[in-house]
């Protein structure tokens, strides 16, 4: 996930603190797991667990991407399909699973707050 993605999480709400990485750049996060950090200056980095976590019963699934030879091309994470709500069902792509998850609570975010 790179730092814009994460400033995204941390603009949207998202929690900062935990088992991830915080970084206040667009070129690195910092190479140690969580330490005391002034969240003002930069963004959090959630692990997968912890964005899979936030999706809450919301989160359906994560599938990997492949082309014709083979090779992961990304990832896909979706919303669990709930008929009595007559959600169309939110597919997002990324580079990485953190990166799709991360699109996919960002997505499910921003329903709930325009309802």
């Amino acid at each position: 996930m790179n730092y814009d993605l994460a400033k995204q999480l941390k603009d949207t709400g998202f929690p900062q603190s935990g088992n991830g990485f915080f970084g206040t750049n667009s070129k690195t996060y910092a190479e140690v797991k969580p330490r005391p950090f002034n969240s003002n200056k930069g963004a959090y980095q959630p692990t997968l667990e912890e964005l899979i976590d936030a999706c809450g019963k919301e989160f359906g699934e994560l599938l990997r991407v492949y082309n014709y030879e083979g090779e992961i091309l990304s990832w896909e994470a979706k919303q669990r399909h709930n008929p009595e709500k007559y959600i169309d069902i939110i597919e997002v792509e990324g580079i990485t699973k953190e990166e799709a998850v991360a699109k996919l609570w960002l997505e499910l975010n921003n329903l709930k707050s325009n309802k």
